[in-house]
């Protein structure tokens, strides 16, 4: 008898746990149904409501606007393209951790607000495009790793969030913030370049930082600085974050600074630019705090004595 409910625990456990994933089959729409396949060898089942697919090879297409709304999709491998937009929205979450994203028009996490959706960029990705990367209604693009290659611009705006903390993005248009509290993270050593301007935007009273430079060394690169948003670019206590703008010398980050347009901390920070900053050629970055700098001369001193000692 206990072996019969075993048996027929087992067997149930197994008929519900083969709805847990799901995996493309690497050829044909990636939004046909019948090109998903379960853990049973059944066809028809999209990764939706809580349902985790999978890509790891082949070649997907995509059709309509907005075919991924409440997806949960770890891709490894292979390539999902579209002759059109490609949006993520209505709650998607899609990982790419290998393989490529790619679209004859724009990337879009956040088309309309009516669930935040998330790209998690990783590994040896490639997410690209012809035209722009848009980040919008409070969703994320999160990039730990990969590469981000975009023809044109970043369009951030209503609460669109990127955090990045490795990886690179090179982008051949502008970086562009409009309406609410969008903003860019950089830390560790993620590097975005941009052929074009920093277009500083922003449209909340109370003003907010647009790019922000957190722990690590991240990089921002940019050919202007352009705007009259009362955005902001700040930088974390401790950042090793640079700033690059071709078009600038010392005195135009001083005149940033002097206006609100850099700050430390939010504005926490305050003081002589000289003091605070220092420029090589158009990069600015923060000068270590004093408590920074003796740490490095008591590591300095440490070795030379345990040098001696030895």
């Amino acid at each position: 008898m206990k072996k019969g409910i075993a048996g027929l625990a087992a067997g149930l456990c197994f008929v519900m746990g083969s709805f847990a994933d799901v995996y493309f089959d690497g050829s044909g729409a990636i939004t046909t149904a019948s090109n998903w396949t379960n853990d049973m060898g059944e066809t028809g089942y999209f990764p939706t409501n809580g349902v985790q697919g999978w890509v790891t090879e082949g070649t997907g297409t995509i059709s309509g606007e907005t075919p991924f709304i409440g997806w949960t999709v770890t891709q490894t491998g292979g390539t999902v393209s579209r002759a059109g937009a490609v949006a993520f929205n209505g709650g998607a979450l899609w990982k790419i951790q290998g393989g490529v994203i790619t679209s004859a028009q724009h990337v879009t996490v956040g088309r309309t607000n009516d669930a935040v959706a998330k790209l998690i960029v990783s590994g040896d990705a490639l997410v690209t495009a012809s035209t722009n990367l848009q980040i919008r209604f409070n969703s994320t693009l999160q990039q730990t790793g990969g590469k981000l290659a975009f023809d044109r611009n970043a369009e951030f705006n209503y609460g669109g969030i990127a955090d990045i903390s490795g990886g690179t993005g090179t982008f051949g248009g502008t970086l562009n913030f409009t309406y609410n509290d969008a903003v860019l993270k950089l830390s560790g050593d993620a590097a975005w370049t941009f052929d074009g301007n920093l277009n500083i935007g922003g449209s909340v009273a109370s003003g907010h930082a647009v790019v922000q430079f957190d722990s690590g060394a991240g990089s921002l690169t940019v050919s202007n600085i352009t705007g009259s948003g009362n955005g902001y670019i700040n930088f974390a206590s401790g950042s090793e974050g640079t700033l690059t703008v071709t078009s600038y010398d010392a005195s135009n980050f001083e005149t940033l600074w002097n206006s609100g347009k850099i700050k430390i901390d939010n504005g926490a920070g305050t003081g002589n630019f000289d003091s605070l900053f220092d420029v090589t050629g158009n990069t600015l970055t923060m000068i270590p705090e004093p408590a920074t700098l003796s740490l490095f001369l008591i590591s300095g001193l440490a070795l030379i004595v345990c040098r001696r000692c030895r």
